[in-house]
């Protein structure tokens, strides 16, 4: 470890990314708007919802949670 808090695997490592990879391009991250969203299924959540009502747990939450 450094004085500067840098140890030299960390530092060896940035090197290597500059010098090996100083043309490598970030993939370009997806729009919010195009990536499928996950919709639980409502009859599975209201089948956990009755499972925690017959074994006498309180349910609070609801699906918009």
């Amino acid at each position: 470890m450094f004085m500067d808090g840098v140890s030299l695997p960390g530092l060896s490592e940035k090197v290597m990314y500059q010098t090996c990879y100083s043309k490598l391009k970030k993939p370009k991250k997806p729009k919010l708007e195009d990536i499928d969203r996950f919709d639980f299924p409502i009859k599975r959540f209201n089948g956990y919802k009755d499972q925690d009502i017959k074994a006498g747990r309180q349910y609070d939450l609801d699906i918009d949670y």
